[in-house]
């Protein structure tokens, strides 16, 4: 299988998951960001033929996401976030809170309307709806297995 790797940018990783949990009120579930942030990169390549977070593209069994960020999850993993994104336990999910904004240097005018179209469009959705609306992208499979399987969504 063909692995294709762009760097993690963790700067515009941070901007652009502050402005999303900004425009869910300043928290939203950690799930829920995760795959947010996969649609977003997928935008961003069908729309400018780059990735805008970069990272390794993985399947698991909630859908489509983006290695790096989903190693947030995992102890002592959060700190690339932590001066403005904080993630406290909620029962058996966990939510992320707004501390601060991150700003916007990093991230242009073309990304920012993505992020807002992407924002606009799944506010509304439940996150089952979402879970399925990822689960139906053409480059999702299905794991046999817990552990993710890569892929690739452009070559």
């Amino acid at each position: 299988m063909l692995k294709i790797r762009h760097p993690i940018q963790d700067k515009e990783a941070t901007q652009i998951a502050c402005r999303i949990v900004e425009g869910y009120g300043g928290h939203i579930n950690f799930c829920r960001l995760m795959q947010l942030l996969y649609v977003f990169e997928r935008e961003a390549w069908d729309k400018l033929e780059h990735p805008a977070i970069g990272g390794a593209y993985f399947s698991t069994q909630a859908g489509p996401m983006i290695s790096e960020l989903g190693d947030t999850a995992k102890l002592g993993r959060f700190q690339i976030w932590s001066t403005h994104l904080s993630k406290k336990a909620q029962g058996e999910a966990a939510e992320v809170c707004l501390l601060g904004p991150a700003g916007r240097d990093d991230i242009s005018d073309a990304l920012l309307a993505i992020i807002d179209s992407v924002i606009e469009r799944t506010r509304a959705w439940k996150n089952q709806r979402l879970q399925m609306y990822c689960r139906n992208l053409e480059e999702y499979k299905q794991p046999s297995s817990p552990k993710p399987k890569l892929f690739v969504t452009r070559v």
